[in-house]
């Protein structure tokens, strides 16, 4: 048996994003050295005040999801980003107005470690802002730190192994309204495995940040860093909105990921 080939099929196009309104910042790793760019081109973005500087960092990984380029390694020793040297320019991810979806795709290569992806803020006792975080049983942490006294007006766990595997890409997602209705936050992967969280009854702080948004690693506020993420990571966009779950699903494309330019 035979068979022939439709000279008129076409291959299905990707999907398309409604949009990019209120992509705060956008960050591709797809450099082959120096500064990780900002590329977002919404009206609302935060410009080249949020450019990645980096220390350390291995550029152009191949073997990223189909549709990109490369991507940027943290070595899990000694490499991070700091997102400019603004205290205020992420305030919406900590404040009474908090309002926001972060989305990126990530390969862990060491599992079983606490580890920071993400924060602006070094301990919640006493200081402000958003902390992103790896268990050490694979769980994904997010709070938010108001500064006082250890509490916390979101504290988001989610289930042991959220992280499945050290081979894989998968895209991850965490959104949170905390004027929005229960519950508040929710994180995806790989736009499925959805868990929820709702908030605490404590007060966000309406302060600035400790500190200006750090990528792969702690500022352990006495000069140096800690808890280094040891993986690689590509097409990271932060939004000062809820992203719809048709965007988000159109993130995903079945896997091989879509950029947003």
């Amino acid at each position: 048996m035979s068979y022939l080939v439709n000279p008129y099929m076409v291959t299905p196009a990707d999907p398309v994003l409604s949009g990019d309104t209120d992509l705060k910042a956008y960050w591709k790793f797809s450099e082959s050295s120096g500064t990780i760019n900002n590329v977002s081109q919404a009206s609302a973005d935060l410009g080249s005040d949020a450019n990645i500087t980096m220390s350390g960092g291995t550029y152009s990984q191949t073997g990223t999801p189909a549709n990109f380029g490369t991507a940027l390694r943290f070595d899990g020793t000694d490499d991070y980003g700091y997102c400019g040297s603004s205290t205020s320019q992420f305030n919406f991810l900590h404040n009474q107005s908090a309002l926001w979806t972060v989305c990126f795709w990530r390969k862990t290569l060491t599992l079983g470690t606490v580890n920071y992806f993400c924060d602006t803020c070094f301990t919640e006792s006493t200081q402000v802002g958003f902390l992103a975080r790896t268990e050490s049983d694979n769980s994904i942490r997010w709070h938010i730190s108001r500064g006082q006294d250890y509490t916390r007006p979101l504290s988001f766990v989610t289930s042991a192994d959220y992280i499945p595997d050290a081979t894989d890409w998968h895209l991850y997602i965490c959104a949170y309204d905390y004027n929005g209705s229960a519950p508040q936050a929710f994180c995806r992967r790989d736009n499925a495995n959805e868990e929820t969280s709702t908030n605490t009854g404590d007060i966000p702080s309406n302060s600035n940040s400790t500190f200006p948004l750090i990528v792969g690693a702690r500022d352990n506020n006495a000069g140096g860093h800690t808890n280094f993420f040891d993986g690689e990571y590509c097409e990271w966009s932060i939004w000062n909105k809820i992203v719809s779950d048709d965007d988000l699903s159109a993130l995903y494309n079945d896997g091989k990921g879509l950029e947003i330019y």
